[in-house]
């Protein structure tokens, strides 16, 4: 909050489900006013470029004065086809987006208990600068979904 009105550049992009990949713009960036001691709810509209289920989002907002720009990222899915006990597979596309070679170590958070979790690989070595291998995450739901 602030007692003097700010403004802000608010950028709306999007990028298929992977890791290191670009977002992509959906629109230019848009100037809003905050009102003092108030808010403001960007939004935008975007349609998929093509077929998919499965998005990642990125909202990015830029304030005068402020060296770093505030990122929030989200992921979507709009059709996993899961069901008790059995498992299902996604594949998704990690991509060193840096210009020099690296190791990537991937890790997966259970944020539920009895869901099987399981990567095809869980460290990638040696990943050129621009290239892109393919990870397959599997998802075991327990017998009793809540």
């Amino acid at each position: 909050m602030s007692d003097d009105d700010q403004p802000i550049t608010v950028t709306f992009g999007f990028a298929p489900f992977g890791i290191g990949l670009p977002f992509v713009p959906i629109n230019a960036p848009i100037p809003l006013i905050v009102p003092a001691h108030g808010m403001v709810r960007p939004s935008t509209i975007w349609v998929p470029p093509d077929e998919g289920d499965l998005w990642c989002f990125q909202v990015e907002i830029s304030l005068p004065g402020l060296e770093e720009t505030l990122r929030s990222q989200r992921n979507i899915d709009v059709g996993e086809p899961l069901e008790p006990n059995q498992p299902h597979s996604r594949p998704f596309v990690v991509h060193n987006p840096f210009d020099h070679p690296v190791t990537i170590t991937l890790r997966l958070i259970p944020h539920f208990p009895d869901w099987g979790l399981e990567l095809s690989d869980d460290v990638l070595p040696n990943v050129p600068p621009g290239e892109e291998r393919v990870v397959i995450l599997a998802v075991t739901p327990p017998a009793a979904l809540s």
